[in-house]
């Protein structure tokens, strides 16, 4: 599922108009079908509708549906910001006097509230913050006690980024968003999510399927389906061996739940054999709770070079502590030669003692990102998706920012849609951290296992969710699920069958 940036966005309505000969007009008249079509559907008891519409393509598309839903019956009336200045939404302003739709401004204060609201206000050409008579609209729909339908992107929104350019409570907070032609990256990271309401639909506009793949783009959706790719059935005659050698280095004084939530999270994807590191005081209490896995307890943060040449790969940082014995830990895994993941502490130790290497993974929060990149925070989430290509290009890392809607870096970003707010709460970046770690020592390529351990890490959240509710959920309320995700193709286990041939 391509993402298109607002550029790429309208390099395919180029294409279409190249190839297929679809006009704007044409493009237009269609996402107003499609709307009408949409209200039909969501809200089959509506009669009344206000649709708020801006000056450009976005406002046009409003008014082609103003123009078909008065025709079909319905009470709509337009309310403009300012005048109409888009050629192809000046053709359908012409278009509009065929029938007799009531014009208003927002400045007179509606008789009678329509029973929902269409925002047709700024499309995905929002090149500065919203400002003037279209602040007031944005607000004013806010307020608004009927539900909101965004037309191709919530105003306010950057389709770009996800982020908000004019700040907290300067975009739509849409019941619904449908958008047209092609998926917009901003709808599906950053602050998005506040903004697209409970439904976010795509209306291709009757374009063929294969316009997505003819035109370039920079980033993709994650999806279900790839787990099945990624994760076949094991082959039948198979060895602890075979599915990796883990070494997971962390959790120093008073930090054992980090590493163990890690060790738990690589066992549970299937790595073959798993040792730990940590602090001498944590050994028993997760010998105790993991059997399974070999732990070894470090006074001094130093990992024994014998483990160092058994391992396949590392995770390296969760609880590790900004004292020197986290230091000593984290210094000496990341000179390591072999693939590594790094996570917590030990990109806090990367900050402040910077270096590029290969092979090997970065999973930063916002914060973390910050400092690794010495920027603010509110500059990260600014533009996620340029944060996450100069974190890959400056260390030289698969890189995985964190957040809703998580991005992982390579040739396409991979946003992951998946998640949801129950997953803000500790421990849970420290299983995703070991999910990553335990995939890619089963030998995935390393952005590969980043994209599936993100994958498989928010959609067990959001079926832990969805069974108990998202407070209180726990990092450890995940493994279930995590379970039966990564294993996407069922076991066939009835292979000796006695048939009898006897009468």
């Amino acid at each position: 599922m391509p993402l298109f940036s607002p550029s790429e966005a309208k390099a395919l309505e180029r294409w279409v108009q190249d190839v297929h000969g679809l006009e704007p007009e044409h493009l237009m008249e269609r996402a107003g079908e499609a709307s009408l079509g949409w209200i039909r559907q969501c809200w089959p008891t509506v009669r009344r509708i206000g649709i708020l519409c801006g000056p450009g393509n976005n406002g046009g598309d409003g008014l082609v549906l103003a123009r078909l839903a008065q025709a079909e019956g319905y009470e709509a009336k337009v309310f403009l910001t300012g005048p109409v200045r888009s050629e192809p939404a000046r053709t359908m302003w012409s278009r509009l006097k065929s029938q007799p739709v009531p014009i208003g401004s927002l400045a007179e204060a509606p008789a009678g509230e329509p029973e929902l609201w269409v925002d047709g206000l700024l499309g995905i050409g929002l090149g500065r913050p919203p400002e003037g008579a279209m602040l007031e609209a944005i607000r004013f729909l806010n307020q608004s006690r009927s539900p909101i339908l965004s037309l191709d992107i919530p105003s306010g929104l950057d389709a770009g980024t996800g982020s908000l350019p004019g700040g907290s409570g300067s975009a739509v907070c849409a019941t619904s968003t449908l958008t047209f032609l092609c998926w917009k990256r901003g709808l599906f990271t950053g602050e998005a999510a506040n903004q697209v309401g409970r439904e976010l639909v795509l209306d291709d506009l009757g374009v063929p399927d294969s316009v997505g793949s003819r035109e370039a783009v920079s980033a993709s959706l994650l999806a279900p389906g790839e787990l099945a790719a990624s994760l076949p059935a094991r082959r039948r005659v198979s060895q602890k061996g075979d599915y990796g050698r883990l070494l997971i280095a962390g959790g120093g004084s008073g930090m054992g739940g980090a590493i163990r939530l890690a060790t738990e999270g690589a066992l549970r994807v299937g790595a073959g054999l798993v040792s730990v590191v940590t602090h001498p005081q944590h050994v028993g209490g997760l010998l105790a709770a993991r059997p399974e896995a070999m732990v070894y307890g470090s006074e001094s943060g130093e990992v024994p070079e014998r483990l160092l040449g058994w391992a396949d790969l590392a995770v390296v940082g969760c609880g590790a502590g900004q004292e020197d014995w986290g230091r000593v830990l984290c210094e000496q895994m990341m000179g390591w030669p072999g693939p590594i993941v790094v996570d917590a502490d030990g990109l806090n130790w990367l900050a402040r003692f910077p270096r590029r290497r290969d092979h090997w993974i970065l999973t930063p929060h916002p914060g973390e990102a910050a400092r690794l990149l010495g920027l603010s925070t509110s500059t990260i989430q600014d533009d996620r998706f340029s944060a996450c290509r100069r974190l890959a290009e400056r260390y030289g890392a698969v890189v995985v920012l964190k957040g809703a809607g998580s991005l992982v870096s390579g040739p396409l970003t991979r946003v992951c849609p998946y998640g949801n707010p129950g997953m803000a709460s500790g421990g849970m970046g420290d299983l995703l951290a070991g999910l990553i770690g335990g995939l890619a020592a089963q030998k995935l390529p390393l952005e590969r296992a980043a994209s599936m351990g993100v994958l498989v890490h928010a959609l067990a959240g959001d079926r832990a969710a969805q069974e108990r509710g998202e407070r209180g959920l726990l990092a450890t309320d995940l493994l279930p699920y995590v379970r039966a995700l990564v294993n996407p193709v069922p076991a066939d286990l009835n292979r000796v069958v006695r048939r009898d041939q006897n009468p």
